[in-house]
């Protein structure tokens, strides 16, 4: 998943439609291992007879669940681009800045989040927290900032829609790393991961 954000940054950058339907690809086979993963992981919580042994499982639970709906608001941001490439829509220079720093960010969140999974030291969670409530607040500024520019008639109706629903995938993205690193740096996950 940590070598999904960075080729979607390149993506975005070229204006590349190939990549971004392997882009799209790669995230929607992340997803359906992701539910086929989750199913097989709520049969198993179901099966057992112990209480304490389904509540261990519940972290993974939620943790696979927000990976898919990552992976799932990436094929989202993926088909956003391509309409505007497809359909030649302008960005204003803004706008694309603003799409870049977000996915910057939003790669930045992965890699922190990718070592502390690895290192299962939770080293990076209050940085990891305070850049995903950073690309959440900035998606929601931009949004204010285009819809002012869009009101104005600085902005395309079509250009803000694409643009829009960029921003919005992008800050669910957000909100879904959030609630990753929290549950990834829970006390007792880490211990697991140590142990």
């Amino acid at each position: 998943m940590a070598r999904l954000l960075e080729p979607a940054h390149e993506a975005f950058l070229r204006e590349d439609i190939a990549a971004l339907k392997s882009l799209k690809r790669r995230g929607q086979a992340l997803a359906r291992l992701f539910r086929k993963n989750l199913e097989r992981l709520v049969s198993e919580c179901l099966a057992e007879k112990s209480l304490d042994c389904a509540r261990r499982a519940q972290p993974y639970l939620g943790a696979w669940h927000n990976l898919k709906m990552i992976a799932v608001n990436i094929s989202n941001l993926c088909d956003d681009f391509q309409i505007k490439i497809v359909e030649k829509i302008e960005f204003s220079h803004l706008a694309l800045d603003h799409c870049r720093r977000l996915l910057v960010l939003a790669d930045r969140i992965f890699q922190g989040l990718a070592e502390d999974a690895e290192n299962g030291n939770g080293r990076n969670s209050e940085k990891t927290t305070f850049s995903c409530r950073q690309l959440i607040r900035l998606a929601d500024h931009y949004q204010a900032e285009h819809e002012e520019r869009l009101l104005m008639g600085i902005c395309s109706p079509r250009a803000y829609s694409i643009f829009s629903n960029m921003l919005e995938a992008l800050g669910s993205i957000g909100r879904y790393l959030l609630r990753l690193n929290n549950i990834l740096n829970q006390p007792e996950i880490i211990e697991r991961r140590q142990g």
